[in-house]
């Protein structure tokens, strides 16, 4: 995989000042950007999936322009087959674990079925694959942290995303199940192929994933 990043953003909020200057390539199938909180990770990972447009650049994925200031290209989310992990994992309460992984399935769905989620071999795959078929029926607030997040990554990978973007995966854990969602999402990442950008202040998270590390302080890569 390739991902090509060159970006500039400024922003600004009543006296504060942020200017995001981001420029790498990767070829990895697990590309880490590492740093502190407030140094630009997440305005960057916003930024590839469509959620914010930078003031200038470019950003290209497979050779596929995801984003292109000078040649007017922006490419709406839906467009993008990109798939986004947000770190508090953001399942729909009302939905039950099948509803949230079918969510995935179409594009602006607002409530899949239950008969038809239960019924969905691609939802029932998923299911399987990460152990879940207990919680069929069950509801976010029901779930232990690591089922929450599993049922968050089936829901993001349900749609063969090209790329997965992940927000400090592991830090919305306790300690005990952190190591032990580290292997099992180091095994599924295997098993798939399929590949990743994960933004993280943790080195543990570096040393899992990092194939290719980039180091981001004050909106750029130090």
């Amino acid at each position: 995989m390739t991902l090509s990043i060159n970006i500039q953003k400024h922003l600004q909020a009543d006296e504060r000042h942020f200017h995001l200057d981001i420029r790498f390539t990767a070829n990895s199938n697990r590309i880490v950007l590492f740093g502190p909180s407030g140094a630009g990770k997440s305005l960057t990972l916003l930024a590839v999936a469509g959620l914010l447009k930078p003031d200038q650049g470019n950003i290209t994925l497979h050779q596929r322009t995801l984003f292109d200031h000078d040649k007017a290209i922006c490419l709406p989310p839906q467009q993008r087959n990109v798939a986004y992990l947000f770190q508090d994992y953001a399942l729909f309460p009302h939905l039950t674990v099948a509803q949230n992984i079918a969510f995935g399935l179409r594009k602006n769905w607002l409530n899949p079925l239950r008969h038809f989620a239960n019924n969905h071999p691609v939802v029932l795959k998923w299911l399987k694959l990460f152990e879940l078929q207990v919680t069929i029926n069950s509801y976010p607030h029901q779930l232990s942290g690591g089922q929450r997040q599993r049922v968050a990554l089936a829901r993001a990978l349900v749609s063969e995303p090209d790329i997965l973007l992940l927000d400090e995966p592991f830090s919305a854990l306790d300690s005990s199940l952190r190591e032990r969602m580290r292997n099992e999402l180091s095994q599924l990442q295997l098993q798939l192929n399929v590949p990743m950008l994960i933004i993280t202040h943790d080195p543990a998270d570096v040393k899992a994933f990092g194939e290719e590390v980039f180091e981001v302080r004050d909106g750029r890569i130090s």
